[in-house]
């Protein structure tokens, strides 16, 4: 406890308690989520570059990320926390994976896609 003046007159001590923050190393849902959304976002990567031709990899990341961003999106939405500023929150979770989604999107050629689609859709 720490003593505070009460008034400029009478130095009176008051007892002022000091909250801490959280623990900074503590794992809470949205960096939880961030941390499952970069690995299965790497993974998800090097996998289509490895296994698919690659004018579809970005395509399918696009996808990938848009639709991750819906799923937690509606995990923000359902839960009951309570958000502040400070920290970080499902929806910058969900504002991040839609830039990358987007991204994605504009960097892909979809010229160079849609023949490969349609290959595959004859066969």
């Amino acid at each position: 406890m720490i003593a505070a003046p009460c008034s400029q007159q009478a130095w009176k001590t008051v007892p002022i308690e000091l909250t801490t923050s959280k623990s900074p190393t503590r794992w809470d849902g949205p960096k939880f989520t961030l941390t499952i959304a970069l690995i299965l976002g790497i993974l998800l990567f090097a996998t289509t570059m490895w296994y698919l031709p690659h004018p579809i990899v970005l395509p399918i990341l696009s996808v990938a990320a848009i639709v991750g961003a819906i799923i937690v999106a509606l995990i923000a939405w359902l839960s009951k926390r309570r958000e502040t500023a400070a920290d970080l929150s499902y929806w910058d979770v969900v504002g991040a994976m839609t830039m990358v989604g987007i991204c994605a999107a504009l960097l892909s050629d979809p010229e160079q896609a849609i023949p490969l689609l349609e290959q595959r859709q004859n066969k």
